[in-house]
């Protein structure tokens, strides 16, 4: 991996971890359990059940804008688009939407090793 490279992309990923947070949170990909000033939604009774399911967020599933924006934060820090692309592409081939997520809350604010070694795969091919 080249030194420009590496600097690139360290200076994008705190950008990168807050996108895909807020992308997969606004979807339902983050779930929040209730606590005393955020109680628990209200369940509703049969009798006012709606005649059509309702869909619910797939939580494997990843957003458009999440890939959207990781590409556009990794660009930002001056990897090429294909590195970019295929780096997102690795990595949602590897892990859940919600794992995805994880990962990058769970660095705070580096680089999680993981996306090192997709970004190292793509820049070899």
């Amino acid at each position: 991996m080249t030194l420009r490279f590496r600097q690139a992309v360290g200076r994008c990923w705190p950008v990168i971890a807050a996108a895909a947070a807020l992308s997969l949170s606004a979807c339902g990909g983050a779930h929040r359990a209730p606590t005393a000033s955020r109680p628990a939604p209200p369940v509703a009774s049969p009798t006012y059940a709606p005649s059509t399911p309702v869909a619910q967020p797939d939580p494997n599933v990843y957003p458009a804008s999440v890939r959207q924006r990781f590409e556009r934060a990794c660009e930002h820090g001056g990897t090429p688009r294909a590195i970019c692309t295929c780096t997102f592409a690795r990595l949602r081939e590897r892990y859940t939407a919600r794992r995805f997520v994880d990962l990058f809350r769970a660095s705070r604010g580096r680089e999680p090793p993981v996306v090192q070694r997709a970004a190292q795969d793509c820049e070899r091919s």
